[in-house]
C-alpha cells in the first residue's frame, strides 16, 4: 500500500498549497500522520528510558489528590474521544470500506492507545512520588503545538461554508473537545501534586526500628547524632525547604520557583534565615560518600589495599550507619605504589550528570546554526516576491528558535554550575578527611596554608572549569559545522580561513604552555605566602613582643613581589591571548572574503553571502575565543589536579600501628619491643620500648626534655610509624596533650566535646578540675564563648578545660601528656588528688601520666624512666629508689627543688635525704618500707630483707608538717594500747614490726590529710572498712584509728570539727563518704554509693541503717568517678556552698533555695531537696536565673561576633577606590581603548554592508573590490590593536591595584592591636588573604574586562540596529526599561547572596585550621566522624548561599535573553514590514547584529553583577585596610637613648588597664617601684592578672590610667619598636616558625654564628643542634612541630640570651621542661641575667623563692609585695599558696 492509498487517494503534502500559497492548507492525511502521531511517537519512544531513570526513586507514593483525579479524568476523556473517532470510522468502514481511508482507522487507534499509556504513566508517577512530570508536560505541549495547525484547519473547514458530513461534524466536535482537554491537561502541568506520604529513608528507619528494637526517632536521628554544632538560638529561624523540591517542570526550566527569593531580595536585604535548605543530591555528605567510594576504589586499583572499618571512640569496629565507607588505603612498607587517578574518580562520580549537560549542549549547538539559515531566508524574502506570511513566519521562527536555544542553554549552564558546586564540595570534604589522617611525613610536606589553598583556590578552579569544559569538544564541532555552511556560501575559499586557524593552533599551544609554567610558579609563591601568613597570625602576640612583626611583614612582601611578578607575566600573556582571540575570527573572515573575491572576478559578495557568512563567523568567534581560554583553564586545573592528587595520595597513619582488638590480657596497654619513628625517612625516636599497663593502674613516665615522653604518648595513639614490635590498646582513650587544644565554642561545649550534656556529671567534672571559680569570673559563666586557640583563657585554664574534657568522656584509658605543668602548683596538686590520683575521679581507670612533678611519683603504681628514647628503668617509686640508678640520682639532685627549698632554708636541714637506719619489713608485701603519718612511703631496709633488697639501708624522711595540709591541723597517730604498731590519722602505716601486724593493705586515700583527722573505732576483729573506705586488717582485739572519709570529706576548715563515724555491726560497711549519703529529714545517710562531691562540705555523721531516698525512685546514674548516684532533677541552680555545705554543725541538712520558691521535680512533682553537701541536683551556670542576673551587655556578649554582611548596593567609594588604585588616567585610557575597539568593529560591519550593496557591472563583476577589502582589513587591524592596548593597560593597572591593596591590608593587619586578633577568627583573616586576594588579583580584572567588552558591544549593537531600521527606536525604550528593571531586580538579590556566600566561606577555613591543629586529639577520642559531619554542615551552609547565586544567574539569563529575543523579533518584523523600502544589506546588518544582542545583553548584566559581587572582595580588603592601629613604632621626638634602659628600673604609677574598651579592668591601681637588677617574682591565683601585667609592660594592652616608667622614661610616649626591642621575654607558649633554626633565633641576621652557638650553649641546646645534620640550618616545621615543647621553650631562652636586654620577663617559661632542665635554665638566668631586672611568673613557686621580692596579685591588685621570707612570715596569700604547694 502506497502512502497515497493509505491516505485514501489524498496527496500527503502539496507544496503549492502550503509553501507558495497565501493561505497554506495541510491535507487531512498530513494532519493525522504528523500532527497527531508526532506526540504519540515521542511518548512511546521515551517511555522505556523514562522508566529506567525513575525506577530507583527515593520518594514514596503520593496520596491521591483532586489534581491527580482531574488529570486522570481528562486523559481518559481523550482516550474516549480517540476511540469515538475510531468507532465512527469503523462504522463508516462497515458501511462503505472504499470511502474510509486507512489513516482514519490507524491514527485514532494509536492515539487512543497512547492516551491509555498516559493514564498508566500518571499512576506510575504517583507511585514514584513524581509531583510534576516533565515527560508528560512535553507530551501535552507537543499536542498543544501540533494541534494548533489542526485547529486552524478545522476552523477553516467550518468557515468555508461547505456542507459537512456526519463523520466530519463528529470529528470536529471530538477534536475541539480533545483540544480543550489537552489545554486543560497542559494547564494542570503548572501545578505540582501533593508531597509524597513519606520518604523511603523514613521507611528504612521504621524497618530498622522493628528489626533492632530501637526507637523510630533514634533511627531517624542517627545521621545527625553527636554533631558538634551549637544549637540554634530561639530567635534564629530554621531554614525552609527549597521551593525547587515542589516546583513543576515548567517552573524548573524557567526558574520561576526562584522568583520568590528575587522579590524578597528586592524588597529587603537577604539574611541567612532567608536561605533555603539544599536538596539531598546537593548535600556535601551525600556527594562525599559517592566521591570517596569511587576515589578509594581508584586507589585500590593502584595500591596494595588494607581497608579498615571505621571505629568507635572505644576502638571497637562499628557499622557506618550513614553508609559512608571511609577506606583508608595503606601501602605496605617497602612496596612500590602507584597513585590513584583523581580525574577518573571525578569522572565516575560526576560524569553521568555532566553528560546530561553535554547532550543539552549538542542541541544548543545545532540550534545555533538554524539562525543563519533563517537569516538567509529573510534576506531572500526582502529581494524576492514571496507571500507576506512567509516573512512573518520566518521572523517568528527566528524568535522561537532563539527562545528554545536560550532555554536549553540556561539549563546546560545550570547543570555545569551544579556539577562544579558538587565537585567543590567533594574536594573540600576529601581534603578535610585526608587532613585528619595524614601521616607525619605528609604533614611536613603539606602545610596549613597549602591545604587551605587546595580547598579554596584549587577547588574554585575546578568550579570555573566545569562551566566551559564542554567547549573542548563543542568548539571543534561548531567550527566544523560552521565551515560546512560557509563552504555552501563561499566555496573552497573557506579553506584559506581554515588554514589560518590551523596555523594559530601552535601559537595558542605555546601561550598555554607558558601559562602553565607561570601558573605553577605563581601557585608555589601563593602557597608560601599563605603558609607564612598563617604562621604570622598564629604567633602575632609573640611577634609583637619580640618587635618582629615588621620583619615578617617584609618577608611576606618579598614573597608577594615574586608572586606578583609571575602574575604580571601571566597577565601580559593573557593580553596577548586576548589579542589573538579577537584578531583570529576577523583574520579568518578577512582571509576567506579576500580569497573568495580575488580568485574570480565574478565572485560577488552580495548581502546574503556577506551577512550569512558574517553570522557564521560570529558563531565561529565563540569557539575560537573560548578554546584558548578553556585550554588555559584546563592548564590551571591540571596544576590543581596534580596538587590535589599528590595530597590525596599522601601516606596516612597506619591503623595497624596499634592493635585495638580485644584480648584476654589484663593489661589495657602493652608495648612489646616497640621501635618508633615520626616518618620513614627519619631515624628511630623510640627504641626497644616494652611496657605494660594493667587495668585501673596509674603509671608515670618521666625523663628529661627531648627524651621521647610525648613521642611515647603518640606511639600509643598510633601517630608514629611503628618499625618493630607490637602495640596493643584495649578500650576507649581520652587524651590531654601538653599544649591544650581549645575550640572556638563555649566552655561547656569544649568540655562535653560532642557528648550529650549530663548536668550532674558535668558539674562534678567542673568542680574536680578546679574550674568553678574560673567560670564564675567569666562574663557568661560556662556559656562564655572561648576564642580561637583559647585566646581569652590563661594557659592553666585552657589545660584544665582540656582535662575536664577528658574526664567527662568517661573513657577507659587516659593519657595525660604533662598537663599539670601549665597550672599553678597547688591547683595541680588538687587536680591530681581529685582526678588523676589514687583517690581521684579516675581511680578505677587506666592512667598514664607524663610528668615532671616529683610530688606525684610516690602515689603512682609504676614509673617508667625514659632516656634518649629508651626505657632505662621501670618500677614503683620505692623500687626505683632502691636500685639507686638514674632515677634515684635525679631525685637526690632535684627532689628538694620541687617541694622543699623554702623548708630547708628555714630549718637548715634536708627534707629528703638518706641516712642509715634499721627498718622492718612490710608485713603485707614483705617489702622493707615505712610510711609517714599520711601514708607517704619511707624506704626502710633491714638485715632480714631478701637479697633483692640488699642495697644500703636508706630512708626518705618527710617532715611532719608536710604530711597534713595545715600547720594548725595536727597529725594524729593512732595507737593500740600496748603495741608499737602505729598508723597515722589517715590510715597509712607508719611503723610495722615483725611481731605486730596492724594493716595488711595500704589504705591511704588521696585526701586523707586534707582536714581534721577523725578517730574511727572498730568493735570487733573482722575486716572492716575504715571511715574513709580503706580496708583495715585488725588482729586479735586490735582497734585502730582509721582516716576520715575519702575525697573531699575532710576538706573542713580548721575550726570545723570532725565527725565520728561508727560501724556498729561486725560486717564491713561503707564509711560516711564512701557510700551514698542521701540526706533525709532525719539527717541519716543510706549506704548507697555517693558521688564524690557529697563530701565537699562538713563530713556527715553516718550510721549503718539505710533510709529510702525521699526524693524519687529514679534510676541510678554514674558520676564522674564511676560511682552510682541518684537520678535527680538537675534543672535548677546550684545552691551555694555557704548556704548548704559549710554549716558549722557539720550535720546534714535539707536544703532549699532561700530566696526563691521551692522548685518541683519535673518528673515526680515533689519538692526538690538537696543533701547537705550539695548533691548533684542542680547545674552550674545553666539556669535561667543565672542569665537573668547577667547584665544585658554581658548576657549577649560574644567574644567573636559573626561576620556581618554589608547590605544594599556596593558603595560607589569602593569602585572609586579601586579606580584610584589603578590610576585615574590609566582608567580613562582603558575605557578609550575599548570605545575605539568597538567603533572599529561597528564601522567594519557597516563598511561590509555598503560593500554588499555595490552595483554590479554588466559582466557580473564589481568595481573597487581591492579598496573595499583593504579598508575592511585595516579596520580589523585597528580593532585588534585596540584590544591589545586595552588588555595591556588593564593588566598593568589591575596588578598595580592588587599590589597596593594587599600591601595596605598586610601593613594594617600586622600593626593591629591584640584586641583585634582576640575578636577576629583566624579563618576570617586567612579568607581575606587567600580567597579575597585571589579575587582582586585574577577574577576582578578578568570580570572588569568582560564587562567593558560586553557593555560597549551592546551599546554598539543597538546603535547599528537603530541605524539600520530607525523604526526600532520605538520599541527600544520599553525594552531597555524592561531590561533595566530585570537587571536591578536581580542585582540586589545576587549582590547580597554573594556577600552571604563570602561570609559563610570563612567558617570552613576556620574549622579546618582548628581541626588540623587538634587532629591528634580528635583521633584519640575517635571523633573523626563528628568533625567530618560538622565540616559537611559548614560546607552545606556555604552552598546554601552559593546555589541561589547559580540559580539567580540562570533566572536572570533566561529573562534577559527573552528581552534580547524580543529585539530579534522586532528587528525581523520591522525588516519584513519594510520590504521594498530597506536594502538587503541593511536587513542583513540589522538582523545579524540583533542575533548577537541576546548573548551580549545577558553577558553584560551577568558580568555587571559578577563585577559588583566580586568587587565585594575589594570592599572586604579595604575593610581590613582600615582597622585600628597600635601606637607608632617609632616616635622621633621620644626616642630613648641608645643604651636605654641602662639600669632596668621599672616604676608603675597608679597603673590600670583592660583588654578592650567596655571590659573590666584586669590590672587596678598598680603602684610599685622596682630597682634595676631586682629579681621580681609574680604570684597569684589563676585570673589574678599575672600575664596581663607582662602584656602591659610590652604595651600589648594600653594603659587606662596611670603610667609605667622604665629608667624614668614614660613608655607610653615612646614608639613600640623602641620599647619592645629593648625588652626580652620567654613566653608561656613557645612559638616557632617554619624555616631554619637560624631564622627562628635571628630573623634579622643581626648576630654572628659565634653568638648564636654561645646562646645555644647557655640554653642547653648546643648538643642537640650539633647532632642535627644541618646544624643551624635545620628546617623547623610549621609551628615547630618537629621539636618537643621543652626544646621550643629553650629556643625562646636562646632568643632572650641573644637580645641580652636589661629587662627580662619569664612568663611561666619553664612549665614544659623537666626539673633538671629547669634547674639548668634557672642557673643560666641567674648567671647570664645577673645584672638584669627579671619578672618571673611561675606555676612552680620554688622558681621564685630566690627572688628579691615577690608581687602577689589578687583580682588585678597588689595584695602583697615583699621578699619571699617576709611574705612567708606574714602568713598571707603567698603563705597559703606555698602551703598548698607543699613548700611550708
Amino acid at each position: 500500500m502506497t502512502l497515497t492509498e493509505f491516505c485514501g487517494g489524498e496527496v500527503f503534502f502539496d507544496a503549492e498549497k502550503v509553501w507558495n500559497s497565501t493561505d497554506p492548507t495541510f491535507s487531512n492525511c498530513y494532519q493525522q500522520l504528523v500532527f497527531d502521531l508526532v506526540p504519540c511517537v515521542y511518548l512511546w519512544i521515551f517511555t522505556i528510558p523514562y522508566y529506567f531513570i525513575t525506577r530507583n526513586s527515593e520518594e514514596s507514593y503520593i496520596p491521591i489528590s483532586p489534581l491527580f483525579k482531574a488529570k486522570v479524568i481528562t486523559t481518559i476523556l481523550l482516550w474516549v474521544f480517540a476511540w469515538t473517532n475510531l468507532i465512527r470510522s469503523l462504522v463508516e468502514w462497515g458501511q462503505s470500506a472504499a470511502n474510509v481511508p486507512a489513516v482514519d482507522l490507524v491514527v485514532p487507534l494509536i492515539v487512543g492507545m497512547t492516551m491509555a499509556l498516559a493514564v498508566v504513566l500518571l499512576q506510575y508517577d504517583r507511585m514514584k512520588g513524581v509531583r510534576s512530570s516533565g515527560f508528560l508536560t512535553c507530551y501535552w505541549l507537543l499536542f498543544l503545538l501540533t494541534w494548533a495547525f489542526v485547529f486552524k484547519s478545522k476552523v477553516s473547514l467550518i468557515m468555508s461554508g461547505k456542507v459537512l458530513t456526519g463523520g466530519q461534524i463528529l470529528r470536529c466536535v471530538t477534536f475541539f473537545l480533545s483540544y480543550l482537554a489537552v489545554i486543560v491537561n497542559f494547564a494542570f502541568c503548572f501545578f505540582a501534586d501533593k508531597p509524597p506520604a513519606f520518604k523511603k529513608a523514613d521507611l528504612k528507619a521504621a524497618n530498622l526500628t522493628i528489626k533492632t528494637n530501637i526507637t523510630y526517632i533514634q533511627a531517624r536521628e542517627d545521621e545527625i547524632h553527636m554533631r558538634l554544632i551549637p544549637a540554634k538560638s530561639e530567635d534564629e529561624k530554621p531554614h525552609e525547604t527549597s521551593p525547587e523540591e515542589g516546583a513543576t517542570f515548567l517552573s524548573k526550566i524557567t526558574f520561576w520557583w526562584f522568583t520568590r527569593m528575587v522579590i524578597l531580595g528586592y524588597k529587603q536585604p537577604l539574611v541567612d534565615s532567608n536561605l533555603w535548605n539544599l536538596k539531598k543530591s546537593d548535600a556535601s555528605g551525600n556527594i562525599a560518600q559517592h566521591f570517596l567510594k569511587n576515589w578509594n576504589a581508584e586507589r585500590a586499583k593502584n595500591s596494595k589495599v588494607l581497608s579498615a572499618k571505621p571505629t568507635t571512640s572505644n576502638g571497637s569496629a562499628k557499622h557506618d550507619k550513614t553508609a559512608e565507607k571511609e577506606l583508608l588505603i595503606k601501602h605496605k612498607k617497602g612496596g612500590g605504589k602507584r597513585k590513584g587517578s583523581l580525574l577518573w574518580a571525578m569522572c565516575k562520580t560526576f560524569g553521568p550528570y555532566f553528560l546530561v549537560g553535554s547532550l543539552l549542549k549538542i542541541c544548543q549547538d545545532c540550534l545555533s546554526f538554524v539562525g543563519p539559515q533563517i537569516l538567509s531566508g529573510l534576506i531572500s524574502f526582502t529581494t524576492n516576491d514571496e507571500p507576506a506570511w512567509r516573512g512573518y513566519f520566518l521572523a517568528v521562527s527566528l524568535f522561537v528558535v532563539a527562545m528554545t536555544q536560550s532555554t536549553i542553554l540556561q539549563q546546560y549552564f545550570h547543570i555545569c554550575f551544579v556539577v562544579g558546586m558538587r565537585l567543590r564540595s567533594a574536594i573540600i570534604s576529601a581534603v578535610y578527611r585526608k587532613a585528619l589522617v595524614m601521616s607525619n611525613s605528609a604533614r611536613k610536606e603539606s602545610t596549613l596554608g597549602e591545604i587551605v589553598n587546595l580547598m579554596s583556590v584549587d577547588a574554585q578552579r575546578f568550579m570555573d572549569l566545569m562551566t566551559y569544559l564542554n567547549v573542548v569538544w563543542s568548539g571543534p564541532f561548531q567550527i566544523i559545522v560552521a565551515l560546512y555552511f560557509l563552504w555552501q556560501e563561499l566555496g573552497p575559499s573557506v579553506l584559506a580561513g581554515l588554514a589560518i586557524m590551523i596555523l594559530l593552533i601552535p601559537i595558542n599551544a605555546l601561550i598555554a604552555s607558558k601559562a602553565r609554567a607561570l601558573q605553577v610558579k605563581q601557585m608555589g609563591y601563593k602557597d608560601e605566602r599563605i603558609k607564612l601568613m598563617n604562621e604570622i597570625l598564629n604567633g602575632i602576640k609573640v611577634l609583637k613582643m619580640y618587635a618582629w612583626e615588621m620583619s615578617f611583614k617584609d618577608k611576606i612582601t618579598k614573597i608577594r613581589s615574586k608572586e606578583l611578578k609571575q602574575l604580571r607575566r601571566a597577565a601580559y600573556l593573557n593580553a596577548l591571548s586576548q589579542f589573538a582571540v579577537v584578531w583570529t575570527p576577523f583574520l579568518v573572515s578577512l582571509t576567506t572574503f579576500a580569497v573568495y573575491v580575488m580568485i574570480d572576478d565574478h565572485n560577488v559578495l552580495d548581502a546574503q553571502k556577506a551577512f550569512v557568512s558574517l553570522s557564521l563567523f560570529n558563531i565561529l568567534r565563540f569557539p575560537l575565543t573560548m578554546l584558548p581560554t578553556v585550554v588555559s583553564s584546563i592548564v590551571q586545573a591540571s596544576v590543581s589536579l596534580q596538587r590535589l592528587e599528590k595530597f590525596l595520595n599522601n601516606d596516612e597513619l597506619d591503623e595497624s600501628n596499634v592493635d585495638r582488638k580485644p584480648t584476654s590480657s589484663a593489661n589495657m596497654i602493652s608495648i612489646d619491643n616497640g621501635t618508633f619513628k615520626w616518618d620513614r625517612e627519619q631515624d628511630d625516636i623510640l627504641k626497644n620500648i616494652s611496657m605494660s599497663v594493667p587495668d585501673g593502674s596509674l603509671v608515670a613516665v618521666v625523663g628529661q626534655v627531648g627524651c621521647g615522653k610525648s613521642s611515647l604518648m603518640s606511639a600509643m595513639l598510633g601517630d608514629m610509624e611503628k618499625t618493630e614490635g607490637r602495640v596493643s590498646v584495649q578500650g576507649s582513650i581520652a587524651y590531654v596533650p601538653q599544649q591544650a587544644w581549645i575550640q572556638n565554642l563555649t566552655a561547656q561545649d569544649n568540655i562535653t566535646f560532642g557528648k550529650e550534656l549530663d548536668i550532674c556529671r558535668y558539674q562534678d567534672v567542673v568542680e574536680a578540675c578546679e574550674l568553678k571559680a574560673d567560670f564564675d569570673m567569666l562574663p557568661a559563666g560556662d556559656q562564655t564563648e572561648i576564642g580561637e586557640r583559647g585566646i581569652n583563657l590563661s594557659g592553666g585554664q585552657k589545660q584544665r578545660v582540656a582535662i575536664a574534657r577528658a574526664v567527662y568522656q568517661d573513657a577507659q584509658i587516659y593519657l595525660f601528656d604533662d598537663p599539670l605543668s601549665s597550672v599553678d602548683s597547688h591547683v595541680g596538686k588538687n587536680i591530681f588528688d581529685n582526678v588523676l590520683g589514687p583517690g581521684g575521679c579516675l581511680k578505677r581507670k587506666t592512667r598514664i601520666l607524663v610528668t615532671h612533678g616529683l610530688a606525684f611519683l610516690p602515689q603512682v603504681d609504676k614509673i617508667y624512666v625514659l632516656v634518649d628514647g629508651q626505657i632505662t628503668e621501670a618500677g614503683n617509686y620505692n623500687e626505683l629508689l632502691e636500685k639507686d640508678g638514674a632515677f634515684a640520682e635525679f631525685l637526690r639532685n632535684y627532689a628538694q627543688t620541687e617541694d622543699d627549698d623554702e623548708f630547708n632554708k628555714r630549718n637548715g636541714q634536708p627534707v629528703i635525704g638518706y641516712k642509715e637506719e634499721k627498718t622492718k619489713k612490710n608485713p603485707m608485701s614483705d617489702m622493707p618500707m615505712q610510711f609517714d603519718c599520711c601514708g607517704g612511703v619511707t624506704m626502710a631496709m633491714d638485715e632480714e630483707s631478701s637479697n633483692k633488697y640488699s642495697a644500703p639501708k636508706k630512708k626518705i624522711i618527710i617532715p611532719e608538717n608536710k604530711s597534713c595540709k595545715s600547720s594548725s591541723k595536727k597529725s594524729t597517730t593512732c595507737h593500740k594500747d600496748d603495741e608499737k604498731k602505729k598508723t597515722d590519722c589517715c590510715g597509712g602505716v607508719t611503723m610495722a614490726t615483725k611481731e605486730e601486724n596492724c594493716n595488711k593493705k595500704k589504705v591511704q586515700e588521696d585526701k586523707c590529710c586534707s582536714g581534721k583527722p577523725t578517730t574511727c573505732h572498730k568493735e570487733d576483729n573482722k575486716p572492716k572498712k575504715n571511715c574513709c573506705g580503706g580496708v583495715a586488717m585488725a588482729t586479735g582485739e586490735d582497734n585502730c584509728s582509721k582516716k576520715t572519709p575519702e575525697d573531699k570529706c575532710c576538706k573542713n576548715s580548721s575550726e570545723k570539727k570532725a565527725t565520728t563515724c561508727h560501724n556498729e555491726d561486725t560486717k564491713t560497711k561503707n564509711d560516711c563518704c564512701g557510700g551514698v549519703t542521701i540526706a533525709t529529714e532525719e539527717k541519716a545517710c543510706n549506704n548507697k554509693k555517693v558521688e564524690d562531691k557529697c563530701c565537699t562540705g562538713k563530713p556527715t555523721s553516718c550510721h549503718g541503717d539505710t533510709k529510702k531516698n525521699p526524693m524519687s525512685e529514679a534510676p541510678k546514674k554514674t558520676d564522674c568517678c564511676g560511682n552510682a548516684k541518684e537520678e535527680k532533677s538537675c534543672n535548677k541552680k546550684k545552691i551555694p556552698e555557704d548556704k548548704c555545705c559549710n554549716n558549722s554543725s557539720g550535720k546534714p541538712s535539707t536544703c532549699h533555695k532561700e530566696e526563691k520558691p521551692v522548685k518541683k521535680n519535673p518528673i515526680t512533682e515533689a519538692p526538690v531537696q538537696f543533701d547537705c553537701c550539695g548533691g548533684c541536683t542542680v547545674p552550674m551556670d545553666f539556669s535561667e536565673e543565672k542569665d537573668e542576673k547577667l547584665s544585658p551587655a554581658k548576657k549577649g556578649d560574644k567574644l567573636i561576633s559573626a561576620e556581618k554582611a554589608a547590605t544594599g548596593s556596593v558603595k560607589l567609594s569602593v569602585f572609586v577606590s579601586y579606580m584610584r588604585s589603578i590610576g585615574y588616567f590609566l582608567s580613562f585610557l582603558i575605557c578609550l581603548f575599548f570605545v575605539l575597539q568597538y567603533a572599529a568593529q561597528i564601522y567594519s560591519s557597516i563598511w561590509l554592508s555598503d560593500w554588499s550593496m555595490d552595483p554590479l557591472n554588466p559582466d557580473g563583476t564589481q568595481n573597487g573590490t581591492q579598496l573595499r577589502l583593504g579598508v575592511y582589513g585595516i579596520l580589523g587591524l585597528c580593532q585588534a590593536f585596540m584590544v591589545l592596548s586595552s588588555s595591556l593597560s588593564l593588566t598593568y593597572g589591575a596588578v598595580a591595584a592588587a599590589t597596593v591593596m594587599q600591601f595596605d591590608m598586610l601593613c594594617r593587619i600586622v600593626r593591629a592591636p591584640m584586641s583585634f586578633f582576640d575578636t577576629t577568627p583566624l579563618g576570617r583573616l586567612m579568607n581575606r588573604f587567600s580567597k579575597d586576594v585571589y579575587l582582586v588579583d585574577e577574577v576582578i580584572p578578568r570580570t572588569l574586562s568582560s564587562f567593558l567588552m560586553t557593555f560597549f558591544k551592546t551599546a554598539g549593537t543597538f546603535a547599528v540596529i537603530i541605524y539600520s531600521t530607525p523604526l526600532f527606536a520605538v520599541v527600544i525604550v520599553p525594552l531597555l526599561l524592561l531590561y533595566y528593571f530585570i537587571q536591578r531586580f536581580y542585582v540586589r538579590t545576587s549582590r547580597q547572596l554573594k556577600r552571604l556566600e563570602s561570609i559563610s566561606r570563612s567558617p570552613i577555613y576556620s574549622h579546618f585550621g582548628e581541626s588540623l591543629a587538634g587532629a591528634t586529639t580528635i583521633r584519640a577520642y575517635g571523633l573523626q566522624q563528628n568533625f567530618i559531619w560538622e565540616n559537611e554542615v559548614k560546607i552545606d551552609t556555604n552552598q546554601m548561599s552559593y546555589y541561589p547565586i547559580v540559580v539567580s544567574n540562570r533566572w536572570l539569563g533566561l529573562r534577559l535573553e527573552l528581552v534580547g529575543n524580543c529585539v530579534i523579533l522586532f528587528a525581523a518584523i520591522f525588516a519584513v514590514s519594510g520590504k521594498g523600502m530597506i536594502d538587503a544589506g541593511i536587513v542583513g546588518l540589522s538582523i545579524s547584529y540583533a542575533m548577537q544582542v541576546t548573548s551580549c545583553m545577558s553577558c553584560m548584566v551577568r558580568e555587571a553583577s559578577t563585577l559588583e559581587t566580586n568587587i565585594v572582595a575589594v570592599e572586604r580588603v579595604k575593610e581590613y585596610s582600615n582597622v585600628s592601629q597600635e601606637a607608632p613604632l617609632v616616635v622621633a621626638k621620644e626616642s630613648p637613648p641608645a643604651n636605654w634602659p641602662a639600669e632596668g628600673g621599672i616604676e608603675f604609677e597608679n597603673y590600670s588597664t583592660r583588654y578592650r574598651p567596655g571590659l573590666d579592668l584586669v590590672v587596678k591601681n598598680f603602684t610599685v617601684d622596682i630597682k634595676g637588677g631586682e629579681k621580681i617574682g609574680v604570684a597569684g591565683r589563676t585570673g589574678a592578672g599575672k600575664t596581663s601585667l607582662t602584656m602591659a609592660l610590652f604595651r600589648i594592652i594600653e594603659s587606662s590610667d596611670g603610667c609605667i616608667r622604665i629608667d624614668g622614661i614614660n613608655i607610653a610616649k615612646m614608639g613600640l619598636q623602641d620599647l619592645r626591642s629593648k625588652l626580652s621575654i620567654i613566653p608561656q607558649d613557645p612559638v616557632l616558625f617554619s624555616g631554619s633554626l637560624r631564622m627562628n633565633l635571628d630573623p634579622f641576621d643581626a648576630y654572628s654564628d659565634e653568638q648564636l652557638w654561645s646562646a645555644l650553649e647557655h640554653s642547653h641546646l648546643k648538643n642537640f643542634v650539633e647532632s642535627l645534620p644541618s646544624k643551624l640550618e635545620h628546617e623547623v616545621s610549621e609551628g615547630g612541630e618537629n621539636l618537643s615543647v621543652g626544646q621550643r621553650q629553650l629556643v625562646c631562652l636562646a632568643r632572650a640570651l641573644l637580645r641580652n636586654s636589661k629587662i627580662l620577663v619569664l612568663d611561666e617559661a619553664t612549665a614544659a621542661v623537666d626539673f633538671e632542665t629547669d634547674d639548668l635554665i634557672q642557673a643560666t638566668i641567674r648567671v647570664q641575667f645577673e645584672q638584669c631586672t627579671t619578672f618571673t611568673i611561675a606555676h612552680r613557686l620554688n622558681t621564685i623563692m630566690d627572688s628579691t621580692r615577690v608581687i602577689v596579685l589578687d583580682a588585678g591588685r597588689i595584695a602583697e609585695f615583699d621578699s619571699p621570707q617576709n611574705l612567708l612570715k606574714k602568713k598571707g596569700i603567698f603563705y597559703g599558696m606555698a602551703k598548698d604547694a607543699g613548700l611550708v
